[in-house]
């Protein structure tokens, strides 16, 4: 199975170990037991615990449980950041 990177703020810490939930059918949340192999900080990946091809819900609340009606919601997408402006350093006439 590959690993996945998804959000830290996708992850639910819950007393069985943590869990990330997924969209499911119906629009119904499934709620899957997670390895996490590394952690970036603001993203962590999954290896294994993630169907392949599984929506991802981002930001669950705590009180989310397996086979919860979801409503999903598109996200907009953020804009990539502008390059950083560069300069040549050009010797000055003299």
């Amino acid at each position: 199975m590959q690993a996945t990177i998804v959000p830290i703020s996708a992850m639910l810490f819950r007393a069985e170990g943590p869990r990330i939930a997924t969209l499911g059918p119906d629009s119904k949340a499934v709620l899957s037991p997670i390895t996490i192999g590394r952690d970036f900080g603001s993203t962590i990946e999954i290896t294994s615990g993630i169907p392949p091809g599984a929506q991802v819900i981002d930001s669950p609340p705590d009180s989310l449980v397996d086979g919860q009606q979801v409503r999903a919601v598109a996200r907009k997408p953020t804009p990539a950041p502008a390059p950083a402006a560069t300069a040549a350093a050009k010797p000055s006439p003299k």
